[in-house]
């Protein structure tokens, strides 16, 4: 357990990654590989014309400050951030020496202080002497550094611009401070803004920025010490994934720290671990974003609850942005796994009834989906999304199948797989999706931070629910609609409940720290649930608009959650390495017990007629229990991730 004082960081740490075609080289070319890596070393340069990125054309601004003065004097208002500088130059070493995919001469470190490693003072020593350029890092040095940037650089290359330091919310305006900055005037910061706009300018056409800053507002009574060659199928898993993406090391308000024994803030050497192979690739072999963010966000929690004391709750890191660029490679695998068979669903011996409720749709990201009678163990419908798939619904009632993950939700009748009502676009990714008990209304939420109910008959639209309260904070990701059809949850940054048929938003549901993942409604309408990044789910009464008891404590992110049919049990899926499914008592928020021991469940479902439990894997298979005794009942196996289950 780390012993020494802590030191709180006060940030935020993002990445926004625009097409990123990052490869982790771990060592020189022809090199073996180190049993206890997971990424491996990527001979040579790009020598394909065809290839979409030349290391020659990228080019790279690495910035730490670790101490502040006003007027030429130390500051009495800012303390210092003792790694700050550490996490520039281990950035820069390892994007620059390491990765290869900025030479050195494109590398630009501005350093307001000195590393306080060895080893990134021998790393500094390196990139100097292989050509790459330092400066301080006073304000008018920053601004024409940032400036210079934008016009470096290639048509086939990587911009990279790292931030280390203080940042200040003056008169509502987000700014970061250089190492002569006064605090109260934002024409002498670098307004984040103004960052952004120079980087999406630039000539570069893959950009990536992170951004190690505040999150709170500035106190000034008091300090912040308290506070190489690409591969084909690389490149190929790089083609169509655009946009951009934001990690953050704290939600809105939160904490960051500084370790002091690995002497480096805790997001950047949680991330620095990921993208040398700490993370869980998939099924090709490849590290993405994703996995980088997953391997993040559980290690920041893990350390603040070794480390930070106990009456504060661990809030792990945030997330904003499209969907699809979580698939956004970053490491390669020299051998990757073979990917799992695209094989027929093999269930178990079943019994020939086949009562109400259980029909089950299984959707697969690959955008597959099967209908099957779970009973008898019969396939009833196969339908192809035509593109990945993100969420997908099932409604008895009206056999209507709803999915989501392009702009625009899709209506299938399940029993033809011909395409229904046409519905309207989303500004972004549609993430999650819901149909109401009757089937009357469609329920679609989006990564442009809104959710709509659409009429089921027509296709038009009922009700937008604006994201009024989240401001510009992550976009929504999950969405629940109650039994009765009157009330809808949606969960972003946070869980907000609304007047389905109204359009007004009734108030947040207090509790999970952190961006929520999954939402639900209990069956009489009176509880939701939620899960997500902090490693909890979380019971909320509907009437109260409060949290109920205590957070359901998880060993992974919180993925999936749902009430069983008599809304006394909840059951739910995590990215844990072990116990993935958990099935808890809801009058006491205890343990029942591990409904599915595997790792990295992604999606749960309970049938409405109480019968049976499924769970669906990252590793694309899924299970379906009987609920009464827990017993495995059938299994089938897909070629890529289950991303929903849906009884009906």
């Amino acid at each position: 357990m780390h012993s020494t004082r802590r030191h709180r960081r006060f940030a935020l740490a993002a990445i926004t990654a625009l097409a990123l075609p990052a490869v982790v080289a771990l060592a020189p070319p022809g090199r073996a590989q180190e049993a206890t890596r997971g990424a491996v070393a990527l001979s040579g340069a790009v020598a394909r014309e065809d290839l979409p990125f030349d290391p020659a054309d990228s080019v790279g601004l690495f910035v730490g400050v670790r101490t502040f003065e006003l007027d030429g004097k130390p500051s009495q208002i800012l303390s210092d951030i003792p790694y700050a500088v550490d996490d520039a130059v281990d950035l820069a070493f390892a994007f620059s020496m390491e990765l290869h995919l900025i030479p050195p001469c494109g590398v630009t470190l501005c350093l307001g202080g000195q590393p306080q490693k060895v080893e990134s003072s021998k790393r500094l020593e390196q990139l100097i002497g292989a050509g790459a350029h330092e400066s301080p890092a006073t304000y008018m040095v920053l601004r024409n550094q940032v400036r210079r940037l934008g016009s470096a650089g290639g048509p086939k290359g990587l911009l990279v611009l790292s931030l280390a330091t203080h940042g200040v919310s003056i008169a509502g305006i987000d700014c970061l401070l250089a190492q002569d900055s006064p605090t109260a005037d934002p024409g002498e910061t670098l307004q984040v803004t103004w960052l952004r706009d120079m980087t999406a300018a630039a000539v570069a056409p893959r950009r990536i920025l992170f951004l190690d800053t505040c999150r709170r507002k500035v106190k000034l009574d008091r300090g912040f010490d308290d506070a190489s060659r690409l591969s084909p199928s690389f490149s190929e898993a790089l083609g169509g994934i655009e946009g951009s993406v934001t990690l953050f090391a704290s939600p809105a308000g939160g904490y960051s720290y500084d370790d002091r024994t690995k002497r480096n803030g805790v997001f950047t050497g949680a991330l620095l671990e990921a993208l040398a192979g700490a993370a869980e690739p998939d099924a090709h072999g490849l590290i993405t974003l994703g996995a980088v963010a997953r391997h993040a966000n559980s290690s920041v929690i893990a350390w603040i609850r070794q480390n930070v004391e106990a009456n504060e709750t661990p809030t792990g890191i945030d997330f904003d942005g499209p969907l699809n660029l979580l698939e956004l490679p970053l490491a390669e695998r020299l051998q990757p796994p073979a990917a799992a068979p695209d094989a027929r669903p093999e269930p178990a011996t079943v019994p020939p009834a086949a009562p109400a409720g259980s029909r089950l749709l299984v959707a697969a990201r690959q955008g597959r989906m099967e209908l099957w009678d779970v009973a008898a163990g019969e396939r009833l419908a196969s339908l192809d999304n035509g593109s990945e798939l993100r969420s997908a619904a099932f409604c008895a009632a009206s056999g209507v199948v709803l999915t989501g993950g392009g702009t625009t939700p899709r209506v299938w009748r399940a029993a033809s797989g011909i395409e229904g009502v046409t519905l309207g676009r989303h500004g972004d990714t549609v993430s999650a999706v819901a149909i109401s008990r009757d089937g009357s209304q469609l329920l679609t939420a989006s990564t442009d931070g809104t959710a709509r109910t659409w009429d089921a008959s027509t296709g038009a639209v009922l009700r937008t629910f604006p994201r009024s309260l989240f401001g510009s904070l992550p976009p929504l990701r999950a969405v629940a609609i109650s039994g009765d059809g009157t009330r809808v949850v949606t969960g972003g940054s946070g869980a907000m409940l609304w007047d389905a048929r109204q359009g007004v938003q009734l108030g947040p549901l207090p509790g999970p720290r952190g961006s929520i993942e999954a939402v639900a409604f209990s069956p009489d309408g009176t509880l939701v649930a939620s899960g997500g990044l902090d490693l909890s789910a979380w019971l909320h009464s509907v009437p109260a608009q409060e949290a109920i008891g205590q957070p359901l404590r998880h060993e992974g992110e919180v993925w999936a959650v749902a009430f069983s049919a008599d809304g006394r049990k909840l059951l739910t899926g995590s990215s844990a390495n072990r116990n993935g499914a958990i099935l808890w008592d809801v009058a006491t928020c205890e343990v029942l017990g591990v409904l599915d021991d595997r790792a990295r469940i992604t999606c749960v479902a309970c049938s409405p007629d109480g019968r049976w439990m499924a769970t669906g894997g990252a590793d694309g298979c899924v299970r379906i229990f009987e609920a009464g005794s827990g017993s495995m009942h059938a299994t089938m196996q897909l070629a890529s991730p289950v991303m929903s289950l849906s009884f009906g």
